[in-house]
Order: C-alpha cells, then sequence, then structure tokens
C-alpha cells in the first residue's frame, strides 16, 4: 500500500467515524437563538468538541485562527488596494458618485480543498430597523466593507450541502430539477 493509499483509508475511516446526525443534535441543543433569528453555539461546547471529536486543543485552535487572521488581513489589504485603482480610474472617467459606489474588488484565498473569497466593497447601504419613537428604519453608509465567502463548501461535506438545497427548495414549494 502505498502512503496516497493509506492516508485515503485513514481519512474515509475518520469520516464514517464522525456521526454527523449527532454532532448537529449537540449543536442544536446546545445552543440559544436570539430574537434576530441567529443560532448562538457557545466557545466552551465548540471547543470542547473539537478537542473531543478531533483531537484539536483550545492552543491549536488559537494558532491557527491568529494565523488566518494575520493571512486574510494582509489579502484585504492587497483587495482594497486593487478597489482604490478602481476607484481612481473611475474618477479619471468622471464616472458619478453612484457607480464609485457600486465598485467593489475581490482576492481568491486558497484553502486546503477550498477557496475563499475576501471582497472589498467601496461603499454598502444598511438598513437598521426602526427602534423606539423613530418613524421608520433608517440607513447607514458604510465605505470600504470586507465581506468573505467561502467557496466549493469550505470542506463541508457536499452531500450535506446538496441536501440543504433540495429539502429548502421543497419547504419553498419549488420544483428543483
Amino acid at each position: 500500500m502505498t502512503d496516497k493509499t493509506n492516508n485515503a483509508v485513514v481519512e474515509k475511516t475518520a469520516e464514517e467515524a464522525f456521526d454527523l446526525a449527532a454532532s448537529a443534535a449537540f449543536y442544536k441543543e446546545h445552543s440559544t437563538m436570539q430574537k434576530n433569528g441567529v443560532r448562538v453555539i457557545k466557545a466552551d461546547d465548540f471547543h470542547t468538541r473539537l478537542a473531543d471529536q478531533h483531537g484539536i486543543s483550545t492552543a491549536d485552535l488559537k494558532k491557527i485562527q491568529n494565523a488566518l487572521t494575520d493571512e486574510r488581513s494582509a489579502v484585504a489589504l492587497v483587495a482594497g488596494e486593487d478597489l482604490e485603482e478602481k476607484i481612481k480610474a473611475a474618477r479619471a472617467e468622471n464616472k458619478p458618485i453612484e457607480d464609485l459606489r457600486s465598485l467593489s474588488a475581490t482576492v481568491r484565498l486558497p484553502m486546503l480543498g477550498m477557496d475563499e473569497d475576501i471582497t472589498v466593497l467601496s461603499s454598502e447601504t444598511t438598513k437598521i430597523a426602526k427602534k423606539a419613537g423613530e418613524d421608520g428604519p433608517t440607513e447607514r453608509l458604510d465605505y470600504g466593507v470586507v465581506t468573505t465567502r467561502v467557496t466549493r463548501h469550505m470542506s463541508m461535506r457536499k452531500p450535506v450541502v446538496e441536501s440543504l438545497a433540495s429539502r429548502l427548495a421543497r419547504a419553498m414549494g419549488v420544483d428543483q430539477q
């Protein structure tokens, strides 16, 4: 058996050993739903599961997160510099401010078997919900907004992503073909 074959067998065994349904049930039971509809998992629960299920200590996780934060920050800076060049070129062409506000720049950061797109938006308008005593929602204009988008399922299991797409389409009454 070659190393490559052996690694494939080990990876498959580790994948089969992970109980996805039990993990999802754990997170559902050990999390809270906020008023805004966001489910929040406690850091201690997540860190304990990483250690128990995958052998990743909190120190290991912190080291990885710090390294990725540094690298993502550098990539965001590159995207911002690319966007600044686009804005200067558009201004030189006397483009209207609406065109300038709609510009963005993206840099794709390769990960292991996936990509993360880091995008800098020249501006973004956010609607803020009505507060007590106000007439209606307000808007806030922010400049240099950084967003990230994970592509290729970010190491999520492809059947899970496909199943979610199918389940949600059915839940919405859409026939997906």
